[in-house]
């Protein structure tokens, strides 16, 4: 007959099949293992590039990008799946992120009870603190909540961490040599994103240089500045 053994430990699967063969032959002998670990499957959700349902192997690569499409570094990430690793695939924290607020939440096998930890990251990022960084299991749930606020050196620190995407897109447009779309690293001066698009021409109106950004909640700012 078969056993169900899903969700079970090796050493929880020798055993319960050293039970049922016991029924038919006296003390058997049982050797168990693992030939190759199937993906897990996480839920992320909250303040991500990418929220939603993932599937990570004990050899996986992912690209932190933006929700634009710049691509940013590639993480190749081998052994057991941890939590950074699912951040990480699902493309980075987005910039209202509070990494004092990682949330992991998991189903105990046994109690079938949720049980939520929250980790924070800030710390281990801005004071060199033990990192904590735990394996996932098949269906975990992590969440990245939205940071109230955050101060700007704040912003700047974490955008250069492996937490968000290395490069972005922008979209430069009027008396500059090379207008378009162009990739830059993460946290680039306005100035330095003028030079990328070849910079000013001599018809160009050094004081009227406007930055217009989309918020989160849709709101666009735009805001003028002078060479």
């Amino acid at each position: 007959h078969s056993v169900k053994v899903g969700g079970l430990t090796v050493e929880s699967a020798k055993k319960l099949i050293k039970e049922s063969y016991s029924e038919v032959i006296k003390n058997p002998l049982i050797y168990l293992d693992i030939l190759e670990a199937r993906p897990i499957k996480i839920n992320i959700i909250g303040e991500v590039q990418s929220p939603g349902l993932y599937s990570l192997g004990v050899d996986d690569k992912s690209s932190i990008e933006t929700n634009s499409g710049a691509q940013g570094i590639s993480v190749r990430s081998q052994g057991w799946p941890t939590l950074i690793d699912a951040i990480q695939k699902a493309g980075g924290i987005s910039l209202k992120g509070d990494l004092r607020r990682v949330s992991l939440t998991r189903t105990d096998p046994t109690t079938k009870r949720s049980i939520t930890k929250t980790i924070n990251y800030w710390d281990a990022l801005s004071k060199g603190k033990n990192l904590y960084n735990p394996f996932l299991l098949d269906g975990d749930l992590i969440k990245i909540s939205a940071a109230e606020v955050i101060k700007q050196s704040e912003l700047i620190k974490i955008s250069n961490s492996s937490f968000t995407p290395a490069n972005i897109k922008i979209n430069v447009i009027g008396e500059v040599s090379n207008p378009g779309v162009k990739t830059v690293r993460s946290n680039t001066p306005l100035m330095l994103g003028l030079l990328a698009s070849g910079g000013l021409t001599p018809r160009a109106n050094k004081s009227n240089i406007r930055l217009i950004r989309m918020e989160p909640n849709g709101v666009i700012n735009s805001r003028r500045f002078k060479y």
